[in-house]
């Protein structure tokens, strides 16, 4: 009898963290079939620690760790000051290790502002004709693959593809939250932002206010310009032509990972989130075509019995996709969009006045 193949172990992964997120990362690597193959953190001291518990070799430069990556999945679950603004050699660094095969993925975004995207050198020109914002798709561009966004979340998908048959969107709500240990501020924000920009288009508008935590109720708070190193919680009501009007909460003080939807049209009103999609007629009756959660998606918010969260598997997911077809079978957003409305938003909440994401693109350049 002829032998059989040895069947393929798990696939290893490359992790900088910090020490708080360890539990979150081992559900991570668990639930998408991976063993923790190197650690590194940004907690000075801690490396060897951190390494021992996964058994793993310690790493103490991410640059350096990248750099040197053989081909495979890389998790950058923290990223300390690697990233922030200005440093357009962190941006060469990822990209050539995307070109030699390493599979780079991110919980907050890289690039981090569109400056810095536009530095990068990956911008094309701008299609006029591409609909519906005429900006290039964004999976590409970014300098890691950031997420996952929450329009690949099940119910988020399942709600984008009910929006024909429900009618235009007047208005709508949108939630993005989590706590500190799955991402960033600027993480929440660019993932709130580039869901309005799937449902409304490009706004004309946005007035936002920020808030720090770490600051007293008598000291003013004001945001950067870029979205690294963001903490706090931000609200912001986007305007759009026609009348039409979002309103966005995003924080990464939320105390557990949540995106929430709720949408006004002809059709009446359709909500996503932890139970599934819910479309409910003017007359408030539910609509026939509404899905069934329960059969099609059946992935409630809380921990299933294997004690695995709807966030670490989202994440998990998000790092099979990415071994499978690398970045550009990732689920993305429209970056520069994304980016212009996230900054406009932080502008705003410096200046107290209505900013433009159209004059953020052309500042940067876009």
């Amino acid at each position: 009898m002829a032998a059989q193949p040895a069947a393929a172990g798990p696939t290893p992964l490359t992790v900088w963290l910090l020490p708080e997120q360890a539990d979150l990362v081992a559900a991570i690597a668990s639930a998408a079939g991976c063993s923790i193959a190197a650690v590194g953190t940004p907690a000075v001291g801690r490396a060897q620690e951190l390494a021992a518990r996964f058994e793993a070799r310690p790493l103490d430069d991410l640059r350096n760790a990248i750099s040197s990556a053989s081909p495979g999945l890389f998790l950058i679950a923290a990223s300390g000051t690697f990233g922030r603004p200005g440093q357009a050699l962190d941006g060469e660094v990822l990209l050539s290790a995307r070109q030699r095969g390493v599979l780079v993925a991110s919980f907050d975004p890289l690039p981090a502002s569109l400056s810095d995207l536009h530095a990068s050198g990956l911008l094309p020109p701008i299609d006029e004709s591409a609909a519906p914002t005429g900006h290039a798709p964004g999976a590409m561009l970014a300098w890691a693959a950031v997420g996952p966004p929450a329009r690949a979340w099940g119910p988020c998908g399942e709600m984008l593809d009910l929006l024909p048959s429900f009618g235009p969107v007047r208005t709508g709500s949108i939630q993005c939250l989590a706590p500190a240990t799955e991402g960033g501020l600027g993480a929440r924000l660019l993932d709130a932002m580039d869901l309005a920009s799937a449902i409304f288009g490009e706004p004309e508008t946005i007035d936002a206010s920020f808030a720090n935590p770490l600051l007293t109720r008598n000291v003013h708070a004001t945001p950067g310009e870029s979205l690294h190193g963001l903490d706090g919680d931000l609200t912001a009501n986007l305007r759009f032509t026609g009348g039409r009007s979002c309103c966005v909460l995003a924080s990464n003080q939320g105390a557990a990972w949540d995106v929430s939807v709720t949408l006004i049209g002809p059709g009446g009103r359709l909500t996503c989130g932890g139970g599934g999609v819910q479309w409910l007629t003017p007359s408030g009756s539910p609509a026939g075509a509404t899905p069934k959660p329960a059969k099609k998606n059946p992935r409630p918010r809380q921990p299933k019995p294997d004690g695995t969260s709807e966030r670490a598997r989202t994440v998990a997911e998000h790092l099979a996709a990415l071994a499978r077809a690398g970045p550009s079978g990732v689920a993305g957003f429209d970056l520069p969009l994304a980016l212009a409305m996230a900054q406009a938003a932080l502008l705003s909440a410096r200046t107290g006045e209505c900013e433009r994401p159209a004059t953020m693109l052309r500042m940067a350049g876009v």
